[in-house]
């Protein structure tokens, strides 16, 4: 989408996603955010993973070379908590503030894009102590406050991304 949106006056981040990370499979979906330049301007981009894709060196490297517009606009925040890493999950966030030429340069705002899983396979759903409700709301609180940690509280965050049901 990057090179059609900017036609139009955006910019975006991407981080992909795998879908079985012990498979090494390429990078098959991910979460991004685009935003007009015209508007804003990006003073930071972080990515928050729940698998650690160092485990696997191919993996890693596919992973790292997918980021956009690359890893090194990236501060990349690996391996969260544990119960999330039984499944791969990725938050990107774009601080942003207000472009000068619109109005007088604003603070900071935190955009994160999310898919929270709600769904799991059974034998996977029974190894875990909660239920779809409670892993989704554990998703969303543990990324926050990683958000908060490495960001400051002052920040305001808005959260967007598929909250499936």
């Amino acid at each position: 989408f990057a090179p059609a949106l900017s036609e139009h006056g955006f910019q975006g981040i991407f981080a992909p996603k795998t879908k079985r990370p012990e498979t090494e499979h390429l990078p098959t979906e991910g979460q991004a955010i685009f935003f007009r330049t015209a508007k804003w301007s990006m003073v930071g981009a972080h990515c928050w993973t729940s698998f650690d894709v160092r485990r696997s060196r191919r993996l890693s490297r596919q992973w790292s070379e997918s980021l956009r517009p690359s890893a090194n606009s990236f501060d990349v925040h690996i391996g969260t908590e544990p119960l999330l890493q039984m499944f791969p999950q990725i938050v990107v966030g774009a601080v942003l503030q207000s472009a000068g030429d619109i109005r007088p340069a604003s603070s900071p705002v935190l955009i994160l894009c999310a898919h929270l899983k709600s769904r799991l396979k059974q034998a996977l759903q029974d190894q875990l102590p909660l239920s779809p409700a409670e892993l989704k709301t554990l998703q969303f609180r543990h990324f926050l406050h990683e958000a908060r940690r490495r960001l400051g509280d002052t920040m305001p965050i808005v959260c967007c991304g598929d909250l499936n049901q």
